[in-house]
């Protein structure tokens, strides 16, 4: 049987999947998306003076989005939401094999969602259904414009954005629960992928991974453009270059009935795609990939982001080929009478074709992938304790830590190696295996490296920093089962 190499994040995720051959009808898929964007006053404005929250009319005066600048009450300059955009969700998928093993895959449309709010989740969903809490996993979507729940970009004030994130964990509860209560047998197919991401300088022609060319470091792409394809849609911002172009894809349909119920996306991209100056409340183009898959008979569309550590994104007017509002890409004839994709640098029209593009791709790969005929799941877990040595990180991330935060969640203290003031924060990672298709998480932003590998490689920025050396590194792909 051959042996597919994919790779995909859920916080960090891998994939190994076998071709599939005959399909199971003893594996069981549920779906459920609930709505979790908070609820602004009709007179809201970016004007934190007042309270934040309007206890007679049930909605917020003001919500500050994460993702960029802290929050400072007497900054005139803080990211204040002015309006929304699209809804934000909690998204969940419940899977079940026929020796009754149950996980739940959870994207919930924030910057980050801390430990403090997913613990408790957890457990309640582990008292109500039997499902061990290691086989709970809830992820952030990353958006930039949406509210810090959890106090990352507001640490050093206790109870900022309390009642929102008390909200976020009763809507999670019900997005995994109601998830699990529509659990029914289904077929899973799986595809691997990629999309258009470079441009070619000389002749303009679009281009997709492994034909791209780039350097080992952006001063040399910046000091001989001529000799490198121009990035598209996706571009590694901190030196070494390496990025993660693959899409990783599942699809869940009902076995009778043969309708669908989710498409699951995993792809490799910052969803901040308008920086800082955004004020709009939305989840990026994970709303408009999301729509895409459900447009285009997807069933209930679920993403989840992978590799984007080391400032993987589209920022700094990075091009995308245009899709229209109808799910179409946009092409313009030139003077030799053939027809090119139209470029968009920026705005709306960049984030809906950025998630139109990445889910055609996933879409067009699915069309070919038959079901797979060992969907047995695994769950192994374990986890990490991380001594803190920097005082200034207690400071920086208190509330975090300590604002209606339950003892698990709490910092750690064991001898020899998390005792003291410090302590150790706890991480968990995992390994999921669904059949052939393999998942692992990891906390926080991954970067591509670690997934891919590199090549040793130098970079020569001249003064002040002069040349830096970058050792080669081996990828998790290679240790994957």
């Amino acid at each position: 049987m051959l042996l597919v190499r994919r790779f995909i994040l859920f916080a960090v995720i891998c994939a190994n999947v076998f071709r599939p051959t005959s399909a199971s009808a003893q594996f069981q898929a549920g779906a459920a998306a609930v709505d979790i964007t908070p609820v602004l006053c009709a007179d809201a404005a970016a004007d934190s003076r007042n309270s934040q929250y309007d206890t007679i009319r049930d909605c917020y005066r003001w919500v500050h989005l994460g993702g960029f600048s802290p929050y400072v009450p007497f900054r005139t300059d803080a990211r204040l939401a002015t309006g929304i955009h699209d809804p934000l969700w909690a998204r969940s998928l419940a899977l079940r094999d026929n020796t009754g093993t149950t996980i739940v895959l959870v994207a919930v449309d924030l910057p980050g969602l801390g430990r403090k709010h997913i613990g408790p989740v957890r457990r309640r969903v582990s008292a109500s259904y039997g499902i061990p809490t290691t086989h709970i996993i809830i992820h952030s979507t990353h958006t930039h414009s949406a509210p810090d729940a959890s106090g990352y970009w507001s640490t050093l004030m206790s109870g900022n954005n309390r009642r929102y994130g008390e909200q976020v964990r009763t809507k999670l509860y019900e997005s995994i629960t109601t998830a699990l209560d529509n659990l029914r047998p289904a077929d899973i197919r799986t595809a691997t992928a990629t999309h258009l991401s470079c441009i070619e300088r000389q002749t303009g022609v679009l281009k997709s991974d492994p034909s791209c060319s780039f350097p080992d470091s952006s001063v040399e792409l910046r000091n001989n453009p001529a000799s490198y394809d121009q990035y598209l849609i996706q571009r590694d911002q901190r030196d070494p270059i390496v990025r993660n172009t693959r899409i990783v894809a599942a699809a869940f349909t009902d076995t009778a009935a043969g309708t669908p119920i989710a498409t699951f996306v995993n792809w490799h991209n910052h969803p901040d795609t308008l920086g800082s100056n955004n004020r709009l409340i939305s989840s990026d183009y994970p709303h408009y990939l999301r729509e895409y898959l459900e447009q285009n008979g997807g069933g209930l569309g679920i993403y989840t982001v992978g590799t984007l550590g080391n400032q993987i994104g589209g920022l700094r007017g990075t091009p995308v080929p245009l899709w229209n509002t109808i799910g179409e890409r946009v092409y313009e004839t030139i003077a030799n009478g053939s027809r090119r994709p139209v470029l968009v640098n920026d705005g709306w029209d960049k984030i809906r074709s950025t998630g139109y593009e990445v889910a055609d791709a996933a879409l067009q790969a699915l069309m070919h992938a038959a079901p797979i005929n060992n969907s047995r799941i695994r769950v192994r877990a374990t986890n990490l304790d991380i001594p803190i040595d920097n005082a200034i990180h207690i400071l920086g991330t208190w509330s975090v830590w300590h604002d209606s935060v339950e003892a698990p969640e709490r910092l750690r203290y064991h001898w020899p190696s998390c005792w003291g003031t410090l302590g150790c924060v706890r991480a968990e990672v995992s390994l999921i295996e669904i059949g052939d298709l393999s998942l692992l998480t990891a906390p926080g932003e991954i970067d591509p490296a670690y997934a891919l590998g590199r090549t040793k490689s130098t970079a020569h920025y001249g003064p002040p920093w002069g040349s830096w050396k970058f050792p080669a590194i081996h990828g998790i792909d290679d240790r994957m089962p």
